[in-house]
């Protein structure tokens, strides 16, 4: 046969024209021959344990890879032969559907093998330019095979790729250059491949890895393992609906996570605690290392959201430890220490009907365990973290206290961060907080919490250990707010001092008595006046203690100081000789200001600043304090004063805000 007959066979043979030969760089190894025998020689030479799998050679291509482009990714031989896995992965989900996927992963003599039935992997799979891959794709996030061979021959040995249509691809790299090439030729037909066969010539990898590669074959290897829920849904970046699965062995810890199929690592090594079960989750994402995720509470969410009603008793029953007269939910596993804000409803109906059926009430108080068996009620104590998993179950409580428990029941359940009460309903709580704290800090008592909440059945307010609780319609004025308030006080008060305090007894109207005069004393201190005033326009978190320095906070001289340390760094000098205005006496009572001052020059006097202006503002009463709309204002505010100004007042004028949320003045910036 002619040398243009051969050519013609084996082009005829890999489906391939000339025309396709010459414009995508394609070399007969017959002409390489001729231009550079060395390099013939070693595209066609094979390691003796694969020289009877080739019958030969036909073309070479260059993939326009070089050594060190894997390098400069970071890449290892995991993140790279995981990219050979989730192509086969890949290739078998769409030919036979994912019930069906049946991949092999496996390392013998030969090296590592990754054997798929799929339609079997192309010419372009070894050129530059990836394959467009839907959103809910395993490859997605990948950077494809051409890329993963590239790895292994940059470390020194082959990768031979086989295919069902009997072609075989060798990448490689020729000695003296560092650029990744093809050799693509015939396998023998005694070697015949269903799809597509990787092997990676000599590569190793850890056992259990190997073992835990693909989660498929992870199932069939242990038949004791079984799948506790499986829940199809999409993401909300992806509309295609995906499996997600959750693996149990009885008596065993799974402490697994694979991620669309492939393996990621023992979560024990990602969240520092082990899991009890595994799983399999299609919508997490991972760090470039592959064998850690992208972010924990992403993690969390999808290992919440892959529970139902089933798995979670499966869960609980495991994790339930049984102690003399009541039981408790084991904490020391990640299962109990996730954040479970994204469990189902079904879940929480399958956490009740668990406990119920245990004939459990559940507390995550453990202060009130023998209080509950003394009164015949069976405890069940869970980690905090699993509040919400249990937000359906009869608490401890409402079986051990009657009237004044279900009042806290109620205050317990309807409790409302101070941050969702509007400013009128803060200031009045800052108001009273302060009294209070007044009151509580000369008799050197540990003040109370506060605590504010939407029910508490037919009470207005209550007290229970170091938490006063005010009904929120309490906070509709000061004189209802410190009734209540000063009224829950007066128990906590009396029980330190009296022992007990209890209402209609004599110690509670003692210790009454004692709170009345205590509070007449606050409201004449000079201090508390001023504090209540700024309260009271607006400032909720004013304080007359410094929190960390526990001593008297005066705002006039905080300020002072903060303009004195920001002019002098700029050569100005600052004396209060520059506040004489009556304006400099508004710095306390005003919430929501803006305080310009400006300088003359930059002479060394006292006289070298003065105030340029202020503006004042308020935010309605009614409208909840959030950060972003008071900047918001703060900063209208300074762009309508720099309007009104030339640019030599904005260079030298220096601007001051009122921050509420600290209670103080901060630098905001020069104006100019």
């Amino acid at each position: 046969m002619s040398s243009f007959d051969r050519l013609n066979e084996a082009l005829s043979f890999h489906d391939m024209t000339r025309e396709k030969m010459v414009n995508e760089g394609i070399q007969w190894l017959e002409s390489v021959q001729l231009e550079s025998p060395s390099l013939y020689r070693f595209l066609i030479a094979d390691p003796p344990e694969m020289v009877d799998k080739i019958k030969q050679w036909d073309f070479t291509f260059s993939t326009g890879i070089s050594t060190d482009y894997p390098k400069r990714r970071n890449w290892t031989s995991w993140m790279a032969l995981r990219e050979f896995v989730q192509n086969a992965l890949d290739v078998e989900d769409k030919k036979f559907g994912y019930q069906n996927i049946s991949i092999r992963v496996f390392q013998d003599q030969l090296g590592i093998h990754v054997i798929d039935a799929g339609p079997g992997v192309t010419i372009e799979g070894f050129k530059m330019g990836g394959s467009e891959k839907g959103c809910h794709e395993r490859g997605f996030f990948g950077e494809g095979m051409k890329i993963a061979a590239a790895y292994f021959v940059s470390a020194g040995t082959f990768v031979y790729v086989f295919n069902r249509q009997g072609q075989v691809f060798k990448v490689c790299v020729p000695l003296g250059t560092d650029l990744i090439r093809v050799v693509l030729g015939r396998a023998n037909p005694s070697y015949s491949v269903l799809g597509t066969e990787v092997i990676i010539y000599r590569a190793t990898m850890e056992p259990d890895l190997m073992e835990r590669m693909v989660w498929q074959e992870w199932m069939k290897k242990h038949p004791n393992a079984t799948v506790i829920s499986k829940s199809v849904r999409p993401s909300r970046n992806c509309p295609t609906e995906r499996p997600n699965f959750i693996v149990e062995i009885p008596n065993e810890f799974v402490d697994a996570l694979w991620v669309r199929d492939i393996y990621v690592n023992k979560l024990s090594a990602i969240e520092r605690i082990p899991a009890m079960f595994g799983y399999n989750l299609w919508w997490v994402s991972l760090e470039p290392n592959r064998n850690s995720v992208a972010s924990i509470p992403e993690l969390q969410n999808e290992i919440a959201q892959s529970f139902d009603k089933t798995s979670i008793k499966h869960l609980l029953s495991r994790l339930e430890e049984k102690r003399i007269g009541y039981s408790v939910i084991n904490p020391d596993v990640l299962e109990a220490q996730i954040e479970w804000d994204a469990v189902t409803e079904d879940t929480c109906e399958g956490a009740k009907e668990w406990t119920e059926s245990n004939n459990y009430a559940v507390t995550n108080d453990k202060r009130i365990i023998d209080w509950a068996i003394y009164m015949g009620v069976k405890p069940l104590v869970y980690p905090y973290a699993m509040r919400k998993v249990f937000s359906k179950c009869d608490l401890v409580e409402h079986h051990i206290i009657r009237q004044s428990v279900e009042r806290l029941m109620a205050a317990n359940k309807t409790t409302i961060p101070e941050e969702e009460l509007n400013l009128g309903e803060r200031c009045i709580l800052g108001v009273c907080k302060n009294i209070l704290q007044y009151i509580f800090w000369r008799n050197n008592i540990e003040m109370p919490k506060i605590a504010i909440c939407n029910d508490l059945k037919d009470a207005a307010g209550l007290k229970h250990e170091k938490v006063l609780f005010a009904r929120r319609t309490a906070l509709s004025s000061i004189e209802e707010a410190y009734n209540v308030l000063g009224h829950e006080a007066a128990h906590y008060y009396g029980n330190i001092v009296y022992g007990d305090a209890r209402d209609i007894s004599q110690t509670f109207e003692a210790a009454l008595s004692d709170m009345l005069g205590f509070t007449a004393k606050a409201l004449l201190n000079t201090d508390i006046q001023r504090v209540t005033e700024r309260c009271m326009n607006g400032g909720w978190n004013a304080r007359f203690l410094n929190p960390i320095t526990k001593e008297w906070k005066h705002l006039s001289t905080d300020f002072y100081e903060l303009v004195r340390k920001t002019l002098t760094k700029d050569n100005i000098f600052v004396s209060f000789s520059a506040f004489t205005s009556n304006d400099f006496e508004m710095v306390e009572r005003e919430c929501f200001s803006v305080i310009t001052i400006t300088h003359e020059d930059k002479t060394l006097t006292p006289y070298g600043i003065k105030f340029y202006g202020r503006v004042n503002g308020i935010i309605p009463l009614d409208m909840v304090p959030i950060r972003e709309i008071y900047d918001k204002k703060v900063n209208n505010t300074i762009a309508s004063i720099k309007s009104d100004m030339t640019p030599l007042e904005r260079e030298r004028t220096y601007v001051f805000i009122y921050d509420p949320w600290i209670d103080q003045y901060v630098f905001w910036g020069k104006m100019g």
